[in-house]
C-alpha cells in the first residue's frame, strides 16, 4: 500500500454492523479502521477477514472501541503503563496505540485511538498526557514549541468547544450547522503550538518552509526519514562539547593536585626555616644590625631624580625594586637623600 487508507465510523454495535463493515472494507481498499462503540464483552470472541482486531473492551460490554489493521501490514499493539490504563479506564476513556511499519515510503507511524462517551470525564492530567505525545513529533521535526501549560489550555478549549457542539447537536439551525461543518474542517488542519517567534528561531530554511506548509489548508509535506548531513553534525558537535568538558575537568584536577602539593611544600619548608632561625638565634644569640656603608644617592642620581620630578618617597621604592632586581643585599646600601 502507498497510502494509508483510514476509516473512522461509529459502528453502534459491531457485531450488528458486521455485514456492512466487512463490504465497505472489500470496496474501499482500507488499511486501517477506528472502531467505536463496539459494544463487546471482554470474553465475546470477533474476528474480521483479512484484520488484526485490537480492541478495548469494557467490563460492563458498553461502549468499547477497536482498531482494526489489514494483515498486509505489520501492526503491533504498545503496551501502555499499567498506571495511565488504569487512569484512563478510571475516566472511562477507551484506548488504543497502535504502530504500524510497512508503508512504502512512509517511517513507523503510530495510530493513537481514544474515544470519550458523554460520561467520560476528562481530566488535566490526561490532558498533559496528549500534550506530551504531541510534542514529540514537534520534537522530531525540530520545530520550537509553546510551554507545556499553554498546549495544555489551548486544547482544553478545544475540548470545551466540542463539547457544547455536543450539547446542541439537536439544534438543527443555520448557525449551529456551520459551527458544526467549521470544526469539522479544523479538525484536518494543524494543532498549532509553535512558538510565536518560530520562524526567526528557526535557522534551516528546509524547517521554516516545513511549519509555512503545515500551517495552510489540508497540510501538504510530511516528514520522511532522517537528515544524516544534520544528525552526522550534530553528533560532532556533541562529541566536541564533550571533550571540551573532559579537557576543562581534567584540567581542574590538576590544578587542584597542584595547589595541594604546592601548599605542603611550601608549609613544609617554612616549617624547616623556622626551625634552622631558632637554633640560629639559640646558638649565635642576638645579632648586631650592621650600618650600610655603600652610598648610591650621588649627585648625578639625585639631579636625574630631581629632573624627573619623582618624589623622594617614589625615588626609595624604584631604587629598592632595582637593587632587589639585581640581587643585592639592600641593607648594604645608604638611601637616604640627606
Amino acid at each position: 500500500m502507498d497510502l494509508p487508507n483510514i476509516l473512522q465510523w461509529n459502528v453502534r454495535s459491531l457485531l450488528a454492523s458486521s455485514p456492512s463493515l466487512q463490504h465497505f472494507f472489500s470496496s474501499s481498499k482500507c488499511s486501517n479502521a477506528f472502531l467505536f462503540e463496539t459494544w463487546l464483552l471482554p470474553s465475546r470472541k470477533f474476528n474480521i477477514p483479512h484484520f488484526n482486531l485490537f480492541r478495548s473492551d469494557r467490563p460492563d460490554g458498553f461502549v468499547g472501541s477497536a482498531t482494526a489493521t489489514h494483515t498486509s501490514l505489520n501492526a503491533q499493539e504498545i503496551d501502555l503503563d499499567p498506571n495511565l490504563k488504569q487512569s484512563f479506564q478510571d475516566h472511562k476513556i477507551d484506548l488504543i496505540d497502535i504502530e504500524v511499519l510497512n508503508f512504502k515510503n512512509f517511517p513507523l507511524i503510530s495510530f493513537w485511538s481514544c474515544y470519550m462517551s458523554n460520561d467520560s470525564k476528562i481530566s488535566l492530567a490526561l490532558i498533559s498526557l496528549v500534550i506530551d505525545e504531541c510534542l514529540i513529533y514537534w520534537k522530531k521535526a525540530r520545530l520550537p514549541t509553546h510551554d507545556p501549560s499553554y498546549c495544555s489550555k489551548k486544547l482544553k478549549k478545544l475540548y470545551d468547544f466540542w463539547r457544547t457542539l455536543e450539547k446542541n447537536k439537536s439544534r438543527n439551525s443555520d448557525l449551529h450547522k456551520q459551527r458544526r461543518q467549521d470544526f469539522i474542517n479544523e479538525l484536518n488542519d494543524l494543532f498549532d503550538i509553535a512558538h510565536v517567534n518560530a520562524m526567526s528561531i528557526i535557522k534551516i530554511n528546509d524547517d521554516k518552509k516545513f511549519l509555512t506548509l503545515q500551517r495552510q489548508r489540508g497540510r501538504p509535506g510530511c516528514m520522511l526519514g532522517l537528515d544524516l548531513k544534520l544528525d552526522a553534525l550534530e553528533k560532532r558537535k556533541e562529541a566536541r562539547v564533550q571533550n571540551e568538558n573532559k579537557f576543562r575537568e581534567q584540567m581542574v584536577e590538576t590544578y587542584e593536585e597542584f595547589e595541594t602539593e604546592t601548599i605542603s611544600s611550601t608549609s613544609s619548608e617554612e616549617e624547616i626555616q623556622d626551625v634552622d632561625n631558632f637554633e640560629n638565634e639559640t646558638i649565635a644569640g642576638p645579632s648586631k644590625c650592621k650600618r650600610a656603608r655603600k652610598n648610591l644617592m650621588t649627585p648625578r642620581l639625585t639631579f636625574a631624580l630631581d629632573k624627573c620630578k619623582i618624589s623622594d618617597r617614589d625615588a626609595i621604592h624604584i631604587i629598592t625594586a632595582c637593587i632587589e632586581a639585581a640581587s643585592l643585599n639592600i641593607d648594604d646600601f645608604v638611601l637616604s637623600r640627606s
